[in-house]
């Protein structure tokens, strides 16, 4: 009996050992990927294995235990965000599912998280999605306008100091004020947003 406790305390002792081993290379192997892969992303969210390392521990022990499953589902969010190309009037189905994905994404990283800083920065992403809602749909302009406002507040309650957001939000209530005094009096809005939404340099709007 204490030969066979003693073995299995070996093997026990062995797989600890090994499991440690194999966390020190994946926490490595994140490190690494997780660099590397922003400076891939800057030049293009084109590549399908952004912040994808192979993970050899059990259950995503690795990933877990450095606290940062959060920031990998903000990124693939936002690669979601620019493979959707909002800012391009583009109707074709390949494009549209990537935009309804990227909301997906962008709606539960604002959700969740204690990261206030990028739930902000999520929910004036999803602003940004429903002002080129706005000015692809005429018809639903005003609707797709209010949601964008709602989710600049959402974001500036957020994170106070997103300036990004600030100018979206000061952009789409123009843009609704505008459309509203353009009609006569208990008539709906019918035109859509004009202008360069959300296309400023860094700090003045996405």
């Amino acid at each position: 009996m204490t030969r066979i406790v003693r073995a299995l305390g070996a093997v026990g002792c062995l797989a600890a050992a090994a499991l440690l081993l194999l966390f020190a290379l994946e926490a490595r192997d994140w490190g690494k990927r997780m660099a590397t892969d922003d400076l891939r992303f800057d030049a293009s969210p084109l590549p399908t294995k952004l912040w994808q390392p192979v993970e050899v521990t059990p259950f995503g022990l690795t990933r877990g235990v450095l606290g940062i499953g959060d920031d990998v589902q903000y990124r693939r969010a936002v690669r979601l965000f620019r493979l959707g190309r909002p800012l391009e009037n583009l109707t074709a189905r390949s494009i549209e599912s990537l935009r309804a994905q990227a909301q997906v994404a962008l709606a539960d990283v604002e959700q969740g998280g204690s990261d206030r800083a990028r739930r902000s920065q999520a929910a004036n992403l999803l602003g940004v999605l429903d002002l080129s809602l706005a000015v692809r749909d005429s018809t639903l302009a005003t609707t797709f306008l209010a949601d964008a406002i709602g989710s600049f507040r959402q974001a500036m309650v957020l994170d106070e100091s997103n300036a990004d957001a600030r100018f979206n939000l000061e952009y789409a209530l123009y843009e609704l004020k505008s459309g509203e005094d353009q009609l006569p009096r208990g008539t709906e809005r019918p035109g859509q947003p004009g202008g360069r939404a959300a296309v400023a340099k860094p700090g003045r709007g996405y």
